[in-house]
């Protein structure tokens, strides 16, 4: 029969001693030590978030938060003052009926505005043949708020018109010029798309379109976004009728006789205003 060696139950024993010893190593002293040493590090990161560096550091970067708002707040403000509509053209604050008024005569003066900025560039305006016409706004004191300024849609009062098509004469310089220059006009921001050139030399017709954004700078509207806001609408449905009703915040601008100017005449406004 096969006898085993004493020196082999020796190494056997010492092999199973050597294996248990290193199966509670990994399975137990090591994990331990490796989560000591976690908190470990993190109470020393804690230790240097707490320490007089740290919270000094800290409130440097404050401050330096502090002073980028406050430099943004002064380059908003430097823009709004250059892009909307200067102090004293318009505001929402008046009541409503009386903004309908104040609308109007505001409405005249974009249309110059666009007009005399056209002229500056040295191009001749070809059409639209009677100079650049903004949508006439309507005279129902409800849609005006909600439709021509966009309020309460967005949370402040903007006016979005698509002008349509316009068409410049000049030399290639002078049109070249006058296209880039919308980028710059005061009170408003312009959008130009879709440039085409026809024409040779110094005789240069461009067409393109013409997008106006009108962002009032106000901290107030007549009335606030709720439905309290609105004025009664005077008149019947039928008179109601003739400042549009449409959703849109614009109607026909009336003649010289103070007849309509034709239904649909115009650039597009565009409304966003809800609640249809």
């Amino acid at each position: 029969m096969f006898k085993l060696n004493p020196i082999t139950f020796v190494v056997v024993g010492i092999a199973l001693i050597l294996t248990t010893i290193a199966g509670f190593y990994f399975l137990k002293i090591r994990p331990e030590q490796e989560e000591m040493g976690y908190w470990i590090d993190k109470n020393q990161k804690l230790d240097e978030i707490i320490s007089e560096g740290s919270k000094t550091a800290a409130v440097e970067r404050v401050r330096e938060a502090m002073t980028k708002v406050r430099d943004a707040e002064s380059a908003w403000k430097l823009t709004a003052q250059r892009r909307t509509p200067s102090a004293g053209q318009i505001n929402l604050t008046p009541q409503r009926w009386q903004l309908v008024v104040n609308t109007r005569r505001w409405h005249g003066r974009v249309e110059a505005d666009l007009r005399n900025w056209i002229r500056r560039a040295g191009v001749r305006l070809v059409s639209p043949a009677g100079g650049i016409q903004v949508p006439f706004p309507t005279d129902m004191p409800n849609e005006l708020v909600q439709y021509y300024f966009n309020y309460p849609a967005f949370p402040f009062p903007i006016a979005i018109w698509d002008l349509g098509a316009v068409t410049v004469a000049g030399t290639y310089d002078q049109i070249m010029s006058h296209v880039k220059s919308w980028s710059a006009i005061p009170h408003y921001i312009a959008s130009v798309r879709g440039l085409s050139l026809t024409g040779s030399g110094s005789r240069l017709q461009a067409t393109y379109g013409l997008t106006l954004v009108v962002y009032i700078n106000t901290q107030f509207v007549s009335g606030g976004p709720a439905e309290n806001g609105k004025v009664p609408d005077l008149g019947s449905t039928g008179d109601q009728a003739q400042g549009g009703q449409n959703q849109s915040g614009t109607m026909a601008k009336p003649g010289p006789g103070g007849g309509g100017g034709g239904a649909g005449a115009g650039p597009t406004p565009i409304a966003i205003g809800g609640g249809r």
